[in-house]
């Protein structure tokens, strides 16, 4: 789960081209590629009051299908 700061929209191609980029920053750190990242807007990932990821509230609300999604310009 990645946000990003943006005032205009991506198109498919931008997001997909985002999307490459983060798979291939993550890749050689970890040794296995991202089955999925998704992209939202700036406070779509659950925080605590000191700022740090809430990790399980973000993995159920990805799960749930309730985690807020960037969408791609037409």
């Amino acid at each position: 789960v990645a946000e990003l700061k943006r005032s205009r929209r991506l198109s498919p191609e931008q997001m997909g081209e985002v999307r490459a980029a983060i798979t291939l920053a993550v890749t050689p750190d970890h040794g296995v590629a991202p089955a999925v990242v998704h992209l939202g807007l700036m406070g779509a990932i659950p925080l605590t009051t000191s700022g740090k990821v809430r990790r399980q509230a973000c993995k159920q609300a990805f799960q749930q299908g309730s985690l807020s999604t960037l969408e791609a310009r037409a």
